[in-house]
């Protein structure tokens, strides 16, 4: 009985050869994937020419406030001149964003850095109409606590100041 396990064993072992000689061709498939995504909707996304916009984002991590809060960013001639927490529109503005992105650029640019870094896991959606980061969820290394970071885009409004 012991000399047909020989076959089996050798089988498994190529299999396990193949897969592991495989992953770093599928690791590679996958950042070419996530590069194609990115540079085709920041070309979408430049391809508008929207300097003048309103959006709301949060970003979740473990780490200091403003993370958790949704802070509405005002943006004009593609810079960030206002920035409130939006569950309280009414308190005034002022809020310090910290090391949130406070434009779809920055918010591009801070993509790409951390694409660049390689993280254990990425996942990006991203705005069918004009191509920005809807939402991110980047995880540094998939066996640690605590190190995912996410980035949520809402109520995104070009403006237009001519009318």
């Amino acid at each position: 009985m012991l000399k047909h396990l020989g076959p089996i064993v050798a089988t498994a072992l190529v299999i396990l050869i193949l897969l592991a000689a495989a992953m770093p061709l599928m690791h590679w498939y996958e950042m070419e994937r996530r590069w194609a995504a990115f540079d085709s909707n920041r070309a979408l996304w430049e391809s508008h020419r929207i300097t003048d916009y309103d959006f709301t984002i949060r970003m979740s991590c473990f780490c200091e406030p403003p993370a958790g809060v949704p802070i509405r960013v005002i943006v004009r001639r593609g810079r960030m001149i206002d920035a409130f927490d939006s569950r309280n529109p009414n308190a005034g503005a002022g809020v310090d964003m910290g090391d949130i992105p406070d434009t779809i650029m920055a918010l591009f640019d801070e993509l790409y850095s951390r694409i660049e870094a390689g993280p254990d896991a990425v996942e990006i959606d991203y705005d069918d109409e004009f191509g920005f980061p809807a939402a991110i969820m980047i995880d540094e290394f998939l066996d640690y606590d605590d190190d995912e970071v996410t980035y949520e885009i809402s109520d995104f409004e070009a403006v237009d100041l001519g009318a």
